[in-house]
């Protein structure tokens, strides 16, 4: 997804993917990134306030190396919505705050989830996170 796209909710099917977040066919990073979206989205549905009871938003950053010198992207999952954040390395970047109404199926995690697959897909390495990992 380019810059152009960040405006657009992701309608992409990935609720299937991580079921079984230790196989093999799942490498590195995607593999903890969707255990971790996954452990979200079971914490919002045992508790659809849990939002509050969080001491920060959770947050994941994702790097790509690149021959002018590397991209960043990095989503925050709010209660109301995403707010992500893209640019070239060492630059202030562009951001981009998406409200739920425009998240896939009204859920800011499930929005976050697809759109962090899809960078993990075009090469983009987990570089830090925040937030209640599994």
């Amino acid at each position: 997804m380019n810059g152009d796209a960040a405006t657009e909710p992701n309608t992409s099917n990935t609720d299937t993917l991580g079921k079984d977040a230790a196989s093999p066919r799942i490498p590195g990073d995607t593999g903890l990134v969707l255990q971790f979206m996954d452990s979200l989205l079971a914490r919002q549905a045992r508790d659809p306030a849990f939002f509050a009871s969080l001491p920060s938003s959770p947050c994941l950053h994702l790097e790509k190396d690149t021959p002018s010198g590397g991209k960043f992207w990095s989503c925050t999952i709010q209660e109301h919505g995403i707010d992500l954040h893209w640019g070239k390395r060492n630059t202030q970047g562009q951001q981009l705050a998406l409200a739920i109404t425009r998240c896939n199926r009204g859920s800011p995690i499930r929005e976050a989830r697809s759109r962090v697959f899809g960078k993990l897909k075009e090469g983009y390495r987990l570089t830090s996170s925040y937030g209640p990992l599994p």
